[in-house]
Parts: structure tokens; sequence; C-alpha cells
């Protein structure tokens, strides 16, 4: 995945509570990762909090999203 799509020194910060989901960072930016049908989405907000906050408040679904494929 990391070589597909160009990202480096990936670090882990969330996972859903059914591992099927994961956020991390590379090179700045937040992506998403979904495991069960193995897409990467990258998330339009570059601040961990106010993404955090997002979810928290709205869900998931109504942040920002960029599909980058499969991995």
């Amino acid at each position: 995945m990391a070589n597909n799509h160009d990202l480096a020194s990936c670090v882990p910060l969330f996972a859903s509570q059914d591992w099927l989901e994961a956020l991390f960072e590379s090179n700045g930016r937040y992506y998403t990762w979904a495991r069960d049908d193995h897409t990467l989405l990258r998330i339009f907000r570059n601040d961990l909090e106010e993404i955090k906050q997002i979810i928290t408040d709205w869900g998931q679904g109504a942040l920002h999203l960029e599909y980058m494929g499969p991995v």
C-alpha cells in the first residue's frame, strides 16, 4: 500500500473497534484504510484534533474524503 500510493513513514493513529478501519498519518496528511474492502481514502483536513471532533460529533461520513484507490 505504501509503495503504490507514495506513502512514507506511516503512523497508525486509530482503529475501529472491529479493526476493519484504520486512521493513519503519512507526510503530514491523514488517511483512512478500510481493510474489509481494501480501499484507501485521503482526508481533506490536516488537523488531527479537527478530524477527531468531526468524527465524534457527526461520524466519519461527515469527513471530506478523496478515494485513492484499492490497496
